[in-house]
């Protein structure tokens, strides 16, 4: 499971306990988040940096082909590591998420994520995605974790992937995953609205799709329950078929 931009893999503590019941449950923190240090990469190779780290981390795992979820900019990284190492993905999840972030006013915009005014559009991200995040949920420890997370996201980091974010568009390549994939959208989600996850149904041909009609942004927080029995139905491997000598 990959997380999404300003957070870290603690992002699914509340989908992680209960599909941990029936499955092994690896929610990633990537390089430059949760305090750990920033990857390297290349000019203009950021998002095939991540995904070369995230295909790494499942052969670790030693348990073949997963079922890999993406939220957010975790998705965009689930498409690039389905599309660059099919080998390794069996089944994709893809929340709140785009193959074409720049598409529309954004793609416009792109030139405000370099330097010191990408520095600033980053932490106006964080500081929004901090005050959504600390109204879904409630109690002091779950409070101090998002805290948390968010005071350890690199900035400079979190530079490099908006402005590539911003400049990539895999929807031409779309085509090429033929996994069964879920996509899920919240209804009212701003960040990642309409246009985008209908490009994703556009070019997927084998994708189920799930629109949550109150949701925004931050549904794995709004609608914690409906995620997690979702996903876990999801990640349940086809019945078998019953063959007559």
């Amino acid at each position: 499971m990959v997380h999404g931009l300003g957070v870290d893999g603690r992002m699914w503590f509340l989908q992680e306990p209960g599909l941990s019941v029936e499955y092994h449950v690896f929610a990633l923190t990537l390089p430059g988040f949760g305090g750990l240090e920033p990857i390297f990469s290349p000019p203009g190779r950021v998002l095939d940096s991540y995904g070369d780290w995230i295909a790494e981390k499942i052969r670790s795992f030693g348990l073949g082909k997963v079922t890999l979820v993406g939220y957010s900019m975790g998705g965009t990284l689930a498409l690039n590591v389905a599309l660059r190492y099919p080998e390794l993905v069996g089944k994709l999840g893809l929340l709140c998420t785009s193959s074409c972030w720049g598409e529309g006013w954004r793609g416009k915009s792109s030139w405000l994520l370099k330097g010191v005014v990408g520095r600033l559009v980053a932490e106006f991200l964080q500081f929004n995605a901090g005050l959504s995040l600390k109204k879904l949920v409630s109690g002091t420890e779950a409070l101090e974790l998002v805290e948390d997370m968010l005071a350890l996201a690199d900035r400079p980091t979190m530079v490099k992937i908006l402005y590539e974010l911003m400049t990539t568009d895999m929807r031409g390549e779309l085509g090429k995953i033929t996994v069964p994939t879920l996509v899920v959208a919240g209804g009212k989600d701003f960040i990642a609205p309409g246009r985008y996850w209908r490009a994703l149904m556009a070019g997927l041909p084998n994708a189920e799709f799930h629109l949550v009609g109150g949701a925004d942004h931050f549904l794995c927080a709004s609608h914690p329950g409906w995620l997690t029995t979702r996903l876990m139905q999801f990640a349940q491997p086809a019945p078998a078929v019953e063959r007559e000598d």
